[in-house]
């Protein structure tokens, strides 16, 4: 019974060629619909996870101090408690440079999650304190296997990124905040990057506040030097999050760069001392020179935010007056994301089909003369001889 339907439906697809065409798009449209639904239904579940009624997220900020808090004070008074970080190799492939001011409880953290990272890469540590008063001395008196630079005042995260990074001896330079927590891939995901391109100046990661939200997926700029953090506030799950790209610039909480680019370049400029816009400068730098900024999906950071700040309100400051030295350094700067438009139709906008395509046609001319490149998704109804002519006819 089987057998002879099977032969009833190969002897009509012989018969009528157009029947097999008509089931293999309507079967292409169908898989379509599912994983775009699919995709759009796990998105939704995930904004309305992060939009349901939770702690805000101040509440989760002071949550996770008082919990670091606690951390910080059983390991100072545990005297069998240490970090012990493996002894630092003559050539280590990354530097990871870490500037310190006080809030020594989240620098313990921020230590705990790079000890499995340096077990698997060799790299070494170089701590930046800048004189802090709390009890960030304490607890560096219990880590070894690290370079430990204390300063006489507080250099703040410009100077004592470039002090640090004036002793590093890695090819890969990683600059990270004390109140940043790497996960597991964030740098080896980031080293990969750059043993597999040429072009590539600095990686910068996803940033998470302590809600579970995105601090940032990148970085743009606008022609004013105003900088914006990408996704923010929307959920890790968001499919742009997802996608490795290029972007202006990303932040200094993880920037992982080249050594020999870094001094090449003369390090953060100290024109923006003490801090803020310095990495977006040196990314636009990197770019000047043919270098590329990428944003890595795979490099997922924890990053509490204003962690070493002594108040929001006075980096917020600081970090306007600090947009008037990069506007003045790179006017009418022009970002490098991509400007596209995409159009979903039912088929491709052929004259001859009549209806509503000419006007579409005629449409994605005018946005091809504005320089805006122009791509169409057809639903429905593409045929080979379509596909062969669209690109050549500026559709594709």
């Amino acid at each position: 019974m089987l057998r002879r339907v099977r032969d009833q439906i190969l002897l009509a697809l012989h018969r009528y060629p157009n029947t097999y065409l008509w089931l293999r798009t309507r079967y292409r449209a169908a898989v379509f619909w599912l994983q775009w639904n699919i995709g759009a239904v796990r998105h939704k579940l995930a904004q309305m996870q992060a939009q349901a009624p939770h702690p805000s997220l101040q509440e989760r900020k002071r949550a996770q101090e008082q919990r670091l808090a606690t951390q910080l004070t059983s390991f100072l008074e545990d005297a069998a408690a240490r970090i012990q970080f493996p002894t630092t190799p003559e050539a280590p492939l990354v530097s990871i440079i870490l500037v310190t001011y006080n809030r020594a409880e989240f620098t313990l953290e921020c230590l705990r999650r790079l000890v499995p990272e340096a077990l698997s890469i060799p790299l070494e540590l170089i701590v930046v304190d800048n004189c802090s008063t709390d009890q960030t001395q304490a607890l560096f008196s219990k880590v070894s296997g690290i370079t430990f630079l204390p300063q006489q005042e507080n250099l703040h995260f410009l100077r004592g990124s470039n002090v640090g990074a004036s002793h590093a001896k890695g090819k890969y330079l990683l600059f990270l905040n004390s109140d940043a927590f790497i996960t597991p891939a964030a740098i080896r995901s980031s080293v990969d990057i750059f043993s597999s391109e040429t072009n590539v100046g600095a990686i910068g990661g996803k940033l998470l506040l302590p809600d579970g939200q995105i601090q940032e997926a990148g970085c743009m700029i606008y022609p004013d030097g105003t900088a914006r953090g990408l996704l923010r506030h929307e959920a890790p799950s968001h499919p742009a999050a997802q996608v490795l790209r290029t972007v202006d610039f990303c932040s200094g909480a993880f920037l992982m760069t080249s050594s020999e680019l870094f001094r090449s370049l003369q390090g953060f400029d100290d024109q923006y001392a003490p801090a803020y816009y310095e990495d977006a400068d040196y990314c636009v730098r990197l770019r000047k020179q043919g270098f590329c900024t990428i944003y890595n999906p795979r490099a997922i950071i924890e990053h509490f935010e204003y962690g070493s700040a002594t108040a929001k309100n006075s980096s917020i400051l600081l970090m306007q007056e600090r947009q008037k030295i990069f506007a003045s350094q790179h006017p009418n700067y022009q970002s490098v994301l991509p400007k596209k438009v995409l159009i979903i139709d039912e088929r491709l906008p052929y004259s001859r089909y009549g209806a509503g395509y000419p006007r579409t046609q005629a449409i994605i001319r005018a946005l091809q003369e504005l320089g805006l490149p122009t791509s169409i998704f057809p639903l429905f109804h593409l045929d080979n001889d379509d596909t062969a002519t669209a690109s050549s006819r500026g559709f594709c």
